[in-house]
């Protein structure tokens, strides 16, 4: 399957591309702008600047360079081209270079001493809720408040939860004073004796360890996706860069699909020797797809942030189908979309991401998408948590959705949403779930280069279909 193609900066892109100073770069941007293509130019230059500088110092030691990714699935997609592009511009140095390209759990848990037994995230929620039964607040929410908190706090600062801004966390439901010291009392603090007593860990304190000891020295960073990392996360990489350091932290508030919420300084950034930059310029998308997906965050009033980036829509020259939404059967959506796909795509040339909310077994159901693919000899492959990126000959991707951040296909098709696919206790723009679930359906709407088609039965059509503008797709009664 493609992955990105050979970098080559735009002129927004161009602006930043001057001799680099160390220090902190982020980089906000839009959907589609290039956010990390820019990262990996800046990162050229950034191997230039060592070169040149362990030469003059007579330093005889590798260029300390880690990508971090949110998840496995953009690990893979990247790296490929990570290597390829570094040793275009470096191939005579390229021994100089250690280059990783993985997410923050990998990073950590290959640096930990003595591999310890560590909660699955599944595990810890099942813990939170048995825990919490008591709360009066939606499992979910619960589940999601905690991690919140352990994810922006060391155990020593719990205790601030009680007055802090939930910064990230919308205001409905409303967490009152008395309710948090109930989270905190009830559920927090048994939760962190219960992993005691079972001497196990969580993510939250693998990465809580690495925000208090330092192991090496880290001299070119990359932070991709950064609005879904937690406080503690991007501490954790922070307290390994070197003395002298270049790193590119890149995010879009818009496209944030976790429930985390940080300040600059709780993350260890250095705000006074920190540069900020913004790509509001579209290149992925047609004129169509970013106005159906700008709409919907529109039309369902998501505030926009200081870190989010909406496109500038008349900036976009490329034009494409109109977006398309199917209303019928699963079977109903699934004949058209295949349909679609032997008239109007070339497989040769072209690729395929078939997105889901649920993903994994969603895709198994009898008479589902891998049934109906393999009827008619069409190859595929699922993407979602895989290490490596399928070959080139499969153009046809299965994925969860939140798998597809930062990836981006010419054509996505998203079928079979239901209502009960999404949680949120309150309709309304302030509640973190719901907010959340309309930035995820953006962000899924974003990967199309080419064209995009949604699809929902009736009498089970999502809420977020009454926030889609009228005026930007074709709806299609099957």
């Amino acid at each position: 399957m493609k992955t990105l193609q050979p970098v080559k900066p735009t002129d927004e892109q161009l602006k930043l591309m001057i001799r680099p100073r160390p220090g902190t770069l982020i980089i906000r941007g839009a959907a589609g702008s290039g956010k990390t293509t820019t990262s990996i130019l800046m990162m050229k230059l950034s191997i230039g600047y060592f070169l040149e500088e362990f030469a003059r110092l007579g330093v005889n030691e590798k260029i300390n360079i880690k990508i971090f990714t949110f998840n496995k699935t953009l690990s893979a997609y990247i790296n490929d081209l990570v290597i390829s592009e570094t040793l275009f511009s470096a191939s005579e140095n390229h021994s100089r270079l250690d280059i990783e390209v993985l997410t923050l759990s990998k990073y950590m848990y290959n640096r930990i001493d003595g591999y310890p037994r560590i909660l699955s995230f599944q595990a810890q929620a099942n813990r939170i809720s048995r825990i919490g039964h008591l709360i009066p607040l939606s499992n979910q929410f619960l589940i999601d408040e905690v991690e919140y908190l352990l994810g922006r706090l060391n155990v020593e600062g719990l205790e601030d939860y009680i007055e802090i801004e939930r910064t990230g966390r919308g205001t409905m439901p409303r967490v009152e004073k008395p309710l948090r010291r109930r989270i905190l009392d009830e559920v927090v603090y048994p939760y962190i004796r219960s992993k005691e007593v079972d001497k196990i860990l969580d993510w939250n304190d693998i990465a809580t360890l690495f925000t208090k000891n330092k192991i090496e020295n880290i001299h070119i960073a990359i932070i991709d996706e950064a609005q879904d990392f937690s406080a503690n996360q991007l501490k954790a990489i922070t307290n390994q860069l070197s003395d002298i350091n270049f790193t590119t932290i890149i995010l879009d508030s818009n496209q944030k699909i976790y429930k985390r919420g940080f300040t600059w300084k709780e993350a260890g950034i250095n705000i006074t020797n920190t540069r900020y930059a913004r790509l509001e310029f579209n290149y992925r998308n047609t004129v169509e797809i970013a106005t159906f997906a700008s709409r919907l965050i529109e039309n369902a009033a998501i505030a926009i942030d200081d870190d989010g980036t909406l496109p500038i829509l008349d900036a976009i020259k490329r034009h494409g189908p109109v977006p398309l939404v199917l209303e019928g059967k699963f079977n109903q959506q699934l004949d058209y979309v295949i349909d679609y796909i032997l008239k109007n795509v070339d497989l040769a040339l072209e690729t395929v991401g078939f997105l889901h909310a649920k993903g994994g077994g969603w895709f198994e159901r009898v008479g589902g998408i891998k049934d109906s693919l393999r009827k008619i000899n069409l190859p595929f492959v699922e993407i979602s948590g895989e290490s490596s990126w399928p070959p080139n000959e499969t153009n046809i991707a299965l994925s969860t959705i939140h798998s597809a951040k930062g990836l981006e296909f010419d054509h996505v098709f998203i079928l079979g949403l239901e209502d009960n696919h999404f949680s949120f206790s309150f309709a309304d723009s302030q509640d973190s779930d719901y907010s959340s679930i309309i930035k995820l359906i953006s962000m899924g709407i974003t990967r199309a280069k080419v064209s995009v088609i949604l699809g929902y039965r009736f009498n089970t059509r999502p809420f977020f279909i009454d926030h889609l503008d009228t005026n930007t797709f074709q709806k299609v009664i099957l």
